[in-house]
C-alpha cells in the first residue's frame, strides 16, 4: 500500500486536506495524508482526522497517479532534502526502524517506531552505542549492478558513512563516531554523545539505505536509485513525471498493493484540482475549506480526511554563527515581526494551527496557544523595530534567503 510509506513524510506537513477518489480510498485513504485539521473557527466543515483500514482484504494491482507540485531537482539523497526526492524515495529505499504504517497505528499521532531492515535494537546504558539486528534474508532490488544480492551490515555502515562525509544528511549523521559489524546480521553504533532519540533520527524518510554499488560505480545516485523497498524506480523524467514498479521481491511479502505509482510533476495548482476532478490523479492536497468544498461539488465520492500534526520544518534557519543573525536582538525581532495568527486565518481559512521551532516536537494531544509559546512568538511589530534599532539596524537590512523545493 502506498500510504505504508508516506506517514513519516506526511508528518512533516503543515495542516493541510486531501482528498482521494473513491474507489480505492478505502484501501489507503488514512495513510497519504498532508495537512489539515481541527478548525479554529467553529463555521468550517469538520472532516474526520483517522479513517480505519477496512476490515476487508486490500485489493492488488492496479496504478496510483498522483499530481505532484513537487519534482525532484536530483535523486540523489545524500546531496538534497528535496520533498519532490523524498515523496517517492522512501518507497524505493528503506531505513532501519520506520514508523507504523496507516493499517498499524491506532491513530494520527501513533509514532511507535517498527522495525524495518532491523528486526530490534537496544541502546547501551548511557545510550551511546545502539546495536541493531537486522532482518536475514532481504535482498536488494534485482536491477544492475546490484542484482538482487543480501542486504547486510556492511551495507549499513557504509550508507551511514557516505551520509556522513557531505550532503544534505550529514548533520544526523555526524554524532555517529564509530560503526562495528561483529557479523553479517549486527550494526553496532557508537555516538559521540547519548541520544536516546537516534532511532527517530534513523527512522526519517531522509535516512533511506543506497546500493553501494551505484556510488561506487557512477560516483553519485544522480542517475541511479536502487534500494531495497517495495517499488523499484522505473522511470524519472526531470519535470515530467516519476514511475515506480512494484518490487515483486520485496521482503514484506504483503505489500505493496498497487503495480505502479507514477507521479506527475504539477507545479500549477489549478492544473493538479482539474486533474483530480477530471480522474487523472487520485489524490488532491489542499488548504482550505473552501477548496475542499468546491472540489465536493464536482466529486461528491472523494474521501476527505483532515491531518493534525504539530510539526513543521517550513521555517527560517538563520545562521546564527555570522552577522546580522549572531546577535539574539536580530532573531528575536524576526520572530515578532511575523503575525502568526494572521497567516493562519488569511491561508487556512482559520483551519491552521500555529507552528512553533526547535526542538521539534512530534505531537501533543492538544496544540499550545501563543501566549504558552512565550513573548518572541507574539506579533509586535513595534518591539520588533525596537530591538532592530537596539541592534544597530534601525532601517532594517537585506539578507539572502535559500530554500529548497
Amino acid at each position: 500500500m502506498l500510504n505504508d510509506r508516506f506517514r513519516p513524510m506526511a508528518s512533516r506537513l503543515n495542516r493541510r486536506t486531501f482528498l482521494t477518489r473513491a474507489g480505492w480510498g478505502g484501501l489507503g485513504a488514512a495513510a497519504l495524508v498532508a495537512g489539515a485539521g481541527r478548525a479554529r473557527v467553529s463555521a468550517q466543515p469538520a472532516y474526520p482526522d483517522w479513517i480505519a483500514a477496512s476490515p476487508k482484504p486490500p485489493k492488488r494491482g492496479g496504478v496510483l497517479t498522483r499530481a505532484s507540485a513537487w519534482d525532484p531537482p536530483v535523486i540523489d539523497p545524500r546531496i538534497t532534502q528535496s520533498i519532490g526526492l523524498h515523496q517517492f524515495a522512501c518507497l524505493v529505499g528503506n531505513r532501519l526502524v520506520r514508523y507504523p504504517f496507516a493499517d498499524e497505528a491506532t491513530g494520527p499521532t501513533d509514532l511507535t517506531l517498527k522495525g524495518d531492515l532491523a528486526e530490534s535494537w537496544q541502546p547501551s546504558p548511557d545510550h551511546r552505542v545502539w546495536t541493531f539486528k537486522l532482518r536475514q534474508g532481504v535482498k536488494w532490488q534485482n536491477v544492475p549492478p546490484v542484482n538482487g544480492r543480501e542486504f547486510v551490515a556492511a551495507d549499513v555502515k557504509y550508507c551511514f558513512e557516505a551520509y556522513a562525509k557531505e550532503g544534505a544528511q550529514s548533520f544526523t549523521f555526524q554524532e555517529i563516531e564509530a560503526i562495528e559489524t561483529p557479523d553479517k546480521y549486527t550494526v553496532r553504533i557508537h555516538l559521540k554523545t547519548p541520544n536516546v532519540l537516534f532511532p527517530q533520527n534513523v527512522a526519517e524518510p531522509i535516512t533511506i539505505l543506497f546500493a553501494r554499488e551505484v556510488l561506487e560505480q557512477d560516483g553519485d545516485l544522480k542517475k541511479h536509485l536502487i534500494g531495497t523497498g517495495p517499488y523499484t524506480l522505473k522511470e524519472h523524467t526531470r519535470k515530467v513525471r516519476v514511475v515506480l514498479a512494484r518490487n515483486p521481491d520485496y521482503f514484506d511479502k504483503g505489500r505493496p498493493y498497487f503495480d505502479e505509482y507514477v507521479i506527475l510533476s504539477t507545479p500549477d495548482a489549478a492544473t493538479r484540482m482539474a486533474a483530480f476532478r477530471t480522474g487523472q490523479s487520485d489524490i488532491l492536497w489542499l488548504a482550505s475549506p473552501s477548496e475542499v468544498e468546491t472540489v465536493r461539488k464536482t466529486n461528491p465520492n472523494a474521501v476527505v480526511q483532515s491531518y493534525h500534526n504539530s510539526l513543521t520544518p517550513f521555517g527560517v534557519a538563520l545562521a546564527q554563527d555570522k552577522p546580522p543573525f549572531n546577535d539574539v536582538r536580530v532573531r528575536r525581532a524576526l520572530s515578532m515581526a511575523i503575525d502568526r495568527q494572521k497567516q493562519a486565518d488569511t491561508l487556512f481559512e482559520g483551519h491552521g494551527i500555529i507552528g512553533w521551532g526547535v526542538p521539534y516536537i512530534y505531537y501533543q494531544d492538544k496544540a499550545p496557544t501563543l501566549a504558552q509559546l512565550g513573548p518572541w512568538w507574539q506579533y509586535r511589530p513595534a518591539e520588533a523595530k525596537k530591538l532592530l534599532a537596539d541592534a544597530g539596524h534601525p532601517n532594517g537590512f537585506e539578507t539572502t534567503l535559500f530554500y529548497y523545493e
